[in-house]
């Protein structure tokens, strides 16, 4: 019985290590499987602390439909570390004679870039217009690879410094400094359009505009200030000033003027109205185009006491024709000797001109004006009693002459534009009709006009040209 009972156990102990074996050599070929938590490869940006996920293993193989059992991988290798760069983790698990391993991938990147700091430019350092941007200082600093000052490159380009610098990782990094410069120079106002206008009484003012532009600061245009008062229902002269001021300080200003002139019909020899008359010999010449665009400025007319002495400038007589003034004869050669030899030698140099003035606008006229004057003594060398028989015959024969009673002694009295105003204004004063001498060959007796018409506007003075009824301000004919 107790033999029975031996061989018994004996069975049992053998199936068992039979058993044992058979699930040692079952397990021993299974390969343990590491599941990563989270992705292979990390990005964590410089200056981040890394976190660890962790990973999970188990046996690959299953009994029945389930996992045979759950195993901890461990980290058996962790080198990541707070610099720029590619690090690894390299998980372990085992099972009896089995060992597997995974990796993670962490890499460290840099994407922040540099920053740039710029000194400010101090008003001792402030840059002359046209000269090149002395640099003031600057800082450069970068999160990894610290002080980049060193590596910072900077261009200058339309009142601009461009910096730029870039790190070890590739980030760029970029500043932009407005260059102060020194600014000695005042803007400049430019008018739109005339700097002289009319306007009829009731007629509404209306900006013709204008621009400002400064070398520092550029377009000035939307900063300009406008300032006037003009009274369309009053007539008399009014300016409008224009001011600007730059950001150094430079002030500039303009001005245009404004006549406001209510018209009047042309008064006769007896008219109450205090009226001057323009009157201009010896042209046309270099200067008259000049004259007939400031006459157009203000609107006012005159009157051409035409010559032949500059022929090339021939065709401003009829322009002056077409822009409404009176075309009257002075003279054909304006050589005293050849005009006044003989009636005969008056007529001849007359009828010349005549037949110019009707090539050049069309119709004859009957207005003109003695060489010298009527009173003039010079004619007693060539031809005694000239005088007295031309006033006499011309009179008869259908022409009107004229005098003058202001004289501007342009002919010969002056050469100054100042001079030339001061006479004709002196001489005006007080007068109800003014006709008076002026010579457009002579560029400062033109710019002399501007003012002229600015003071008889402002006293209450009417330009107007010459006609058949005007005023002849005779003067004692003398031979």
């Amino acid at each position: 019985m107790f033999t029975l009972r031996k061989k018994r156990i004996g069975i049992l102990l053998a199936s068992a290590a039979l058993a044992a074996a058979v699930c040692v050599w079952f397990l021993a070929d299974v390969e343990p499987v590491i599941t990563l938590n989270g992705s292979d490869r990390v990005e964590i940006n410089y200056g981040e602390t890394y976190e660890e996920e962790g990973a999970a293993g188990k046996l690959a193989e299953k009994l029945f439909g389930q996992d045979l059992f759950s195993i901890r991988p461990s980290v058996i290798q962790n080198d990541v570390r707070n610099e720029v760069g590619t690090y690894q983790i390299v998980y372990e698990a085992g099972f009896l004679f089995q060992k597997a391993t995974a990796e993670r991938t962490v890499v460290v990147v840099d994407r922040e870039p540099p920053v740039i700091e710029l000194a400010e430019q101090k008003d001792s350092e402030l840059t002359l217009p046209g000269e090149p941007f002395q640099e003031c200082g600057y800082r450069a600093m970068d999160n990894v690879d610290g002080d980049v000052a060193d590596q910072v490159e900077s261009r200058e380009e339309n009142g601009r410094v461009i910096y730029t610098v870039t790190d070890s990782s590739g980030n760029t990094a970029t500043a932009e400094r407005i260059i102060r410069y020194k600014d000695t120079e005042p803007p400049v106002i430019t008018l739109i359009g005339s700097e002289h206008m009319t306007l009829k009484v009731g007629e509404a003012y209306n900006e013709p505009g204008y621009t400002a532009a400064d070398q520092v600061d550029g377009d000035l245009t939307g900063q300009v200030v406008v300032e006037h008062q003009i009274d369309s229902q009053k007539p008399g002269v009014y300016e409008v000033v224009y001011t600007v001021e730059d950001h150094g300080g430079n002030q500039t200003a303009a001005k245009r003027t404004v006549t406001v002139a209510s018209p009047l019909d042309n008064p006769s020899n007896n008219s109450g109205d205090k009226v001057i008359y323009l009157t201009f010999d010896d042209g046309p010449g270099p200067y008259t185009e000049k004259l007939l665009n400031i006459l157009d400025e203000y609107n006012v007319k005159v009157t051409f006491f035409v010559t032949n002495g500059y022929p090339e400038y021939r065709d401003m007589i009829g322009e002056a024709y077409r822009r409404g003034h009176t075309i009257a004869i002075h003279t054909y050669s304006h050589s005293y000797s050849d005009v006044y030899a003989s009636k005969e030698a008056y007529y001849d140099d007359l009828n010349k001109m005549q037949e110019i003035i009707v090539e050049q606008t069309g119709e004859a006229t009957t207005l003109f004006r003695f060489p010298g004057g009527s009173s003039n003594t010079v004619s007693r060398k060539y031809c005694k009693g000239i005088m007295s028989l031309l006033t006499e015959s011309l009179e008869e024969d259908g022409y009107h002459y004229f005098d003058w009673n202001v004289s501007s002694t342009d002919g010969g009295g002056t050469t100054e534009t100042s001079v030339v105003v001061d006479n004709v204004i002196n001489g005006c004063s007080g007068k109800r009709a003014s006709v008076v001498l002026q010579h457009d060959i002579k560029s400062f007796s033109v710019d002399a006009v501007p003012q002229i018409i600015e003071w008889g506007l402002r006293n209450g003075y009417t330009f107007r040209a010459l006609d058949e009824n005007s005023p002849t301000a005779h003067h004692g004919v003398n031979n």
